[in-house]
Formats: C-alpha cells, sequence, structure tokens
C-alpha cells in the first residue's frame, strides 16, 4: 500500500502544479469520501474535464509517469507498478455532464456529480472525489 499511496502522492502534486482540478472515483474515490484508505486497489481512477487531458497527461509524464493506452476519452498511465486511469467528461449543450464510454455510448452523470470544493482526503490531502450518489449510478452502470 506504501507504493500506492507514494504515487497517489505524486499524481495530486503534478496536477495541482499544473493547476488542472479532477475527481476521484472508484475505491479511492470511496476512501477518500471516508476520509481514510481501507485496502490497497487495483488501480487508481479519476475524472477531469476533457479539454483538460492533455496538460494532464503532460504534467505526469513529466513527473515520471508513463502511457500505457490512450483512447480518446480516456488514458491509462503506469508508474511504480501501480495503474492510473484517466477518464474525461464534458458538458453538453443542454448542461448535462457526460463521459463518452466509447462502444456504450455516452454515460450521463447526476446533478452534483463533481463538488468544486474538495470534499475529501487522501495521502493526507485535501482532494475531490465524486459524489456518493455518483459513486452508486457509476458502479451499477458498470454492472448493468
Amino acid at each position: 500500500m506504501d507504493a500506492q499511496l507514494q504515487v497517489l502522492g505524486e499524481l495530486i502534486a503534478a496536477a495541482e502544479n499544473a493547476e488542472i482540478r479532477f475527481w476521484f472515483y472508484g475505491g479511492y474515490g470511496l476512501d477518500a469520501l471516508l476520509g481514510r484508505t481501507l485496502r490497497p486497489h487495483k488501480d487508481i481512477d479519476l475524472l477531469l474535464r476533457h479539454e483538460d487531458l492533455a496538460r494532464l497527461v503532460e504534467s505526469l509524464l513529466s513527473a515520471g509517469f508513463t502511457v500505457q493506452e490512450g483512447k480518446g476519452h480516456s488514458v491509462g498511465l503506469l508508474k511504480s507498478g501501480q495503474w492510473i486511469e484517466c477518464l474525461t467528461f464534458e458538458r453538453l449543450a443542454d448542461g448535462t455532464l457526460v463521459t463518452d464510454t466509447g462502444d456504450t455510448g455516452m454515460f450521463p452523470w447526476p446533478d452534483g456529480a463533481f463538488p468544486d470544493e474538495p470534499n475529501g482526503v487522501l495521502a493526507r490531502k485535501q482532494v475531490r472525489a465524486i459524489s456518493w450518489e455518483a459513486q452508486y449510478v457509476l458502479k451499477a452502470g458498470h454492472q448493468a
């Protein structure tokens, strides 16, 4: 777990240095909302605005992360054996926030999914995580 926490700290610092806002989801998103890390996770999942993805990747490359795969609206990176999955979201003309999932189309996010202010703690840093409701909707969508 120490390696994951180290990579989490480096990820957070690189994004902050580039002034990029992002939100954790999945295992670390839940941990952030709880304010404590319950267990190691198989990956680190984060969401960010689509227009910020290239800047985030550039910042992470400068911090020693390597790109493993990219699919337009998502990028997978690796550092110290830790997998980081970056997904993006965008705002449609009607104001709805969605993630382009590729094969399955657009995934709509519930209102309030992306809080403006930090709402959690990871690696002793205040961070943003998608809301409890968004975590539930995302998990239910993956199981469907």
